[in-house]
């Protein structure tokens, strides 16, 4: 539909006085989004911006107060507006307020007295900050001699002390000349440990260990060679390279193949044939052959001849399209069927048990479109074949819901909105395709109210349509509207 073709100031008045989103507006008139927005812009009205309706307000004094004259934290600000500490996080940001860090002298779990540092921090003092005073002190590397100020905790003071006053740099050149470098060399070279266990034996990265390798021209292992390098001094090859015995390992360079990765020689349990098989696929998967993991065949005890409940067959081979099938029975009648392997949990029972149960389980009251046996009531005689056409002629042979004109292959059933069969009032009469007939089995309440609406709103008011076509469902709406 166009944006000419609808009316402009209905539309405005919805957006305007009764701030109606776009979307709904374009439901009530089956156009576009951006057909309504369209029109709007081309009448000189502003859009409005959804987030807009969910940006949450703060006063930036009633903020300042709670967080740096109160001294509370953001969780405790967050309680007291109501809102999350990441929204205070992010108005205390707007208003320029900073946030306080972590190592903050201020907070209760950080605060310390300047009396018991260690004699390692000189000139302890306060420093005043935007949002209070904070607690710091000089720190001399005892390695470099540069002297750093640094802010102070309790935390923070313990680690300084730990480290005797040592700068990080400096730190960490203390720790790399306390290395045993031979027996980092022998530990990896010839005993194979890895590098994450070396670094956790001396307390430091594993870059560090990495760096001293690379530095005496070591070359470095690839992730799982050491494993596998441990594993062949355990169990050395018993075989050659022509006539390799289970459980040997070689590289695959060595047995003919462009990998440089490591292989394992194994013997498939289902085939019985041997070959060269991927360590890290034997890890994963064993020494069972691709083709006998796929095939599922390979369990079975029975044939194709008599086969046993349990049983899995490819679909090709029991005359079907499928790809496999599962031998099952079913645990009503106890009759044997080929079920497909996917629906098997889905569909124990056979068709007819099935249907039979189904039948049983949705009878009656026990039916979800059950209500109280009214369907079971005989129409009246004047329910007739003059009173339907006058009906369909009366809505101009359209569904009065989704528009859909009668033909003969959609002919438009004449509907009870009030469900009753012995009312035959025109106004309880609507004419409406078997789709949406079928929609107004469900929550009868409320779609009486609204075809109810729709009814009196479009031939039954003050001031009915003049033309033939299928008429707006502003009216409707608005009928629907005054009468709730």
């Amino acid at each position: 539909m166009k944006w000419t073709e609808l009316p402009a100031d209905e539309i405005i008045r919805f957006y305007v006085s009764e701030r109606k989103y776009s979307t709904e507006i374009a439901r009530i008139y089956r156009a576009g989004e951006g057909t309504i927005l369209h029109l709007l812009r081309k009448h000189n009205i502003p859009i409005r911006d959804r987030n807009k309706s969910r940006t949450i307000t703060v006063d930036a004094k009633e903020l300042r107060r709670l967080y740096i004259d109160e001294h509370l934290n953001s969780f405790e600000v967050a309680t007291r507006l109501g809102m999350t500490f990441t929204t205070v996080l992010h108005k205390l940001r707007e208003c320029g307020i900073p946030a306080r860090d972590s190592h903050n002298g201020l907070d209760k779990k950080t605060s310390i007295d300047l009396t018991s540092l260690p004699s390692i921090i000189v000139n302890p003092r306060y420093r005043h900050t935007p949002y209070g005073r904070e607690p710091i002190g000089d720190v001399q590397c005892p390695m470099c001699r540069r002297t750093r100020t640094l802010t102070l905790s309790t935390a923070r003071a313990q680690e300084i002390d730990k480290q005797h006053g040592r700068c990080s740099r400096c730190a960490s050149k203390a720790r790399t000349s306390q290395l045993d470098l031979e027996a980092i060399y022998r530990l990896y070279s010839t005993d194979h440990i890895p590098v994450d266990s070396i670094a956790a034996r001396y307390g430091v990265s594993d870059h560090t260990i990495y760096a001293h390798l690379k530095r005496a021209g070591l070359p470095i292992r690839t992730k799982g060679e050491t494993h596998t390098i441990n594993y062949r001094n355990a169990h050395p090859n018993k075989g050659t390279i022509d006539s390799p015995t289970l459980g040997d390992i070689r590289r695959g360079t060595e047995v003919g193949l462009l990998d440089k990765s490591y292989y394992v020689f194994v013997q498939c349990p289902e085939c019985k044939q041997t070959r060269w098989q991927g360590m890290s696929h034997f890890k994963k998967q064993g020494p069972t052959c691709l083709a006998c993991a796929v095939d599922p065949r390979v369990n079975n005890k029975g044939n194709l001849i008599a086969p046993i409940v349990g049983d899995i067959q490819r679909g090709p081979d029991i005359g079907r399209t499928g790809r496999f099938y599962t031998r099952v029975a079913c645990p009503e009648c106890h009759t044997e069927r080929w079920e497909s392997s996917c629906h098997v949990a889905k569909h124990p029972r056979c068709r007819p048990c099935a249907a039979r149960i189904m039948g049983q389980n949705r009878r009656r009251e026990k039916s979800p479109n059950w209500r109280g046996g009214r369907t079971q009531q005989l129409y009246p005689f004047d329910f007739n074949h003059r009173l339907k056409q006058k009906i369909l002629k009366r809505d101009h042979y359209h569904c009065q819901w989704c528009g859909s004109v009668y033909t003969s292959r959609n002919p438009l059933p004449c509907h009870h909105i009030d469900s009753n069969k012995h009312n035959l009032d025109e106004r309880n009469l609507v004419s409406l395709c078997r789709r949406c007939h079928g929609r107004t089995q469900f929550h009868a309440e409320y779609w009486q109210g609204i075809l109810s609406a729709l009814v009196i709103g479009r031939y039954y008011s003050r001031k009915p349509s003049s033309s033939h076509q299928e008429p707006s469902l502003i009216p409707a709406l608005r009928s629907y509207q005054e009468v709730a």
